[in-house]
């Protein structure tokens, strides 16, 4: 499964005050819009796109590689999330806690994928640890994710799967609001960083660090990827928003 581990996009709200000599009024408050991402473009010429219902909540994705295209459709009941492969038969169920992050999730795809994920989040709504057993393309699966956190911003992940283990260091921008974070949590069902991280650091001594490009509004309209190496490698990250 993959983890990515994301966005809130909330304006400044206005508020408008009117006076006259004989009459007090009461302030009133310009309402919050809501900015949600729309669509990803990948330097490899993936791209990945979204859309929301009147809730803000996720309800299609399409991916599309070349001239390959993948959806997934979306339905929420009470707690129960279900994902289904372009309206077909569905392939995974999520069960939400009451912050609406996913307390566990089970992917049952043809018999290809059949696992099961369980998340533990601490008493701040963090996701702390999160467990996948199971088997895939035949082989069996039996992953943990543990995580770290300074403030809102997830500092270290841990994987193991009883063989291997693997970690990342994560470093932020903390004059930078990461401003996807709400549509992160609408994808992924699990808390997304504060800040937009700035660089990341394996235990391999794999090193990436992270720019970004910026519109008016002060939304990241490109997020542009480092990787070490000789040379370094570069991966780039187009953003489309929509405001509502």
């Amino acid at each position: 499964m993959k983890k990515l581990h994301l966005i809130f996009m909330l304006l400044v709200a206005f508020l408008v005050v009117s006076c006259t000599k004989d009459k007090t009024t009461t302030p009133t408050t310009t309402p919050e819009k809501t900015c949600l991402v729309q669509k990803i473009l990948y330097s490899d010429g993936r791209s990945d796109a979204f859309t929301y219902d009147s809730k803000n909540r996720l309800i299609k994705t399409v991916i599309t590689q070349d001239t390959l295209t993948s959806q997934t459709d979306i339905s929420y009941n009470g707690n129960i999330v279900t994902n289904s492969s372009g309206g077909g038969m569905p392939f995974s169920v999520t069960y939400l806690n009451a912050k609406g992050f996913a307390d566990s999730s089970v992917i049952n795809f043809q018999g290809i994928i059949e696992i099961k994920t369980v998340n533990t989040f601490n008493s701040s709504g963090l996701l702390i640890s999160q467990s996948t057993k199971g088997m895939q393309f035949g082989q069996a699966v039996n992953d943990l994710y543990t995580f770290e956190y300074v403030g809102e911003n997830r500092s270290k992940e841990t994987f193991t799967d009883g063989t291997n283990t693997f970690s990342t260091v994560y470093e932020y921008y903390l004059d930078k609001k990461n401003n996807s974070k709400k549509s992160q949590e609408a994808q992924y069902f699990e808390n997304a960083n504060a800040n937009l991280v700035k660089k990341t650091t394996t235990s391999k001594g794999d090193i990436t660090n992270y720019s970004y490009e910026f519109n008016s509004d002060g939304f990241e309209t490109k997020r542009i990827q480092t990787f070490s190496g000789t040379p370094p490698e570069t991966f780039t990250s187009v953003y489309t928003w929509s405001c509502k």
